[in-house]
Protein backbone atom coordinates (compact mmCIF):
# COMPACT_ATOMS: atom_id res chain seq x y z
CA UNK A 1 0.00 0.00 0.00
CA UNK A 2 2.82 2.24 0.53
CA UNK A 3 2.54 3.22 3.91
CA UNK A 4 5.68 3.45 6.12
CA UNK A 5 3.95 3.93 9.57
CA UNK A 6 7.78 3.16 11.72
CA UNK A 7 9.76 6.60 10.25
CA UNK A 8 6.75 8.47 10.56
CA UNK A 9 6.26 7.59 14.30
CA UNK A 10 9.99 8.84 14.72
CA UNK A 11 10.36 11.86 12.46
CA UNK A 12 8.48 14.79 14.06
CA UNK A 13 8.74 16.34 10.28
CA UNK A 14 6.94 13.73 9.19
CA UNK A 15 4.48 13.19 11.42
CA UNK A 16 3.31 17.01 11.22
CA UNK A 17 3.12 16.03 7.53
CA UNK A 18 1.12 13.00 8.44
CA UNK A 19 -1.36 14.64 10.35
CA UNK A 20 -2.02 17.64 8.08
CA UNK A 21 -2.64 15.34 5.63
CA UNK A 22 -5.51 13.41 8.04
CA UNK A 23 -7.01 16.39 8.64
CA UNK A 24 -7.31 17.52 5.20
CA UNK A 25 -8.89 14.01 4.56
CA UNK A 26 -11.02 13.94 7.08
CA UNK A 27 -12.31 17.31 6.24
CA UNK A 28 -12.86 16.31 2.27
CA UNK A 29 -14.58 13.08 3.67
CA UNK A 30 -16.69 15.45 5.60
CA UNK A 31 -17.89 18.02 3.25
CA UNK A 32 -18.83 15.24 0.31
CA UNK A 33 -21.05 13.57 3.17
CA UNK A 34 -18.66 10.38 3.13
CA UNK A 35 -18.12 7.57 5.55
CA UNK A 36 -14.75 6.34 5.72
CA UNK A 37 -15.63 2.76 4.02
CA UNK A 38 -17.28 4.92 1.27
CA UNK A 39 -13.66 6.27 0.67
CA UNK A 40 -12.00 3.29 1.21
CA UNK A 41 -13.96 1.68 -1.46
CA UNK A 42 -13.15 4.28 -3.73
CA UNK A 43 -9.35 4.04 -2.70
CA UNK A 44 -9.49 0.25 -2.85
CA UNK A 45 -8.71 -0.36 0.50
CA UNK A 46 -10.24 -1.26 4.11
CA UNK A 47 -11.59 1.04 6.23
CA UNK A 48 -9.05 0.69 9.16
CA UNK A 49 -6.49 2.15 6.74
CA UNK A 50 -8.37 5.01 5.62
CA UNK A 51 -8.73 5.41 9.83
CA UNK A 52 -5.18 5.30 10.07
CA UNK A 53 -4.32 7.68 7.11
CA UNK A 54 -6.93 10.24 8.82
CA UNK A 55 -5.21 9.77 12.16
CA UNK A 56 -2.02 10.47 10.90
CA UNK A 57 -0.83 7.50 11.86
CA UNK A 58 1.16 6.67 8.68
CA UNK A 59 3.10 8.53 6.44
CA UNK A 60 2.06 8.26 2.53
CA UNK A 61 4.32 8.03 -0.07
CA UNK A 62 4.25 9.63 -3.69
CA UNK A 63 2.24 6.60 -5.11
CA UNK A 64 -0.55 6.78 -2.37
CA UNK A 65 -0.81 10.82 -2.72
CA UNK A 66 -1.41 10.01 -6.24
CA UNK A 67 -3.73 7.48 -5.28
CA UNK A 68 -5.65 9.94 -3.75
CA UNK A 69 -5.50 12.59 -5.99
CA UNK A 70 -7.02 10.05 -8.80
CA UNK A 71 -9.93 8.42 -7.31
CA UNK A 72 -10.95 11.41 -5.00
CA UNK A 73 -10.56 13.55 -7.78
CA UNK A 74 -8.32 16.31 -5.92
CA UNK A 75 -4.79 17.68 -6.23
CA UNK A 76 -2.40 17.26 -3.18
CA UNK A 77 -0.71 19.96 -2.47
CA UNK A 78 2.76 20.21 -0.88
CA UNK A 79 4.07 23.12 0.84
CA UNK A 80 7.25 23.33 2.74
CA UNK A 81 7.20 24.96 5.59
CA UNK A 82 9.90 25.81 8.50
CA UNK A 83 8.70 22.75 10.72
CA UNK A 84 8.16 20.22 7.48
CA UNK A 85 5.08 20.03 5.17
CA UNK A 86 1.65 21.74 5.07
CA UNK A 87 -0.77 19.49 2.82
CA UNK A 88 -3.93 20.73 1.39
CA UNK A 89 -6.28 18.92 -0.70
CA UNK A 90 -7.72 20.91 -3.19
CA UNK A 91 -10.43 20.68 -5.99
CA UNK A 92 -8.92 18.94 -9.34
CA UNK A 93 -8.92 20.08 -12.78
CA UNK A 94 -12.33 19.62 -14.40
Amino acid sequence: MGFRGDRAARDPRLRRASASLGRRLREYRTAHHLTQKDVAERLGWDQPTVARLEAGLVSPNLATLALLSERLGVRVVLTPEAGGVRVTLEPGDS
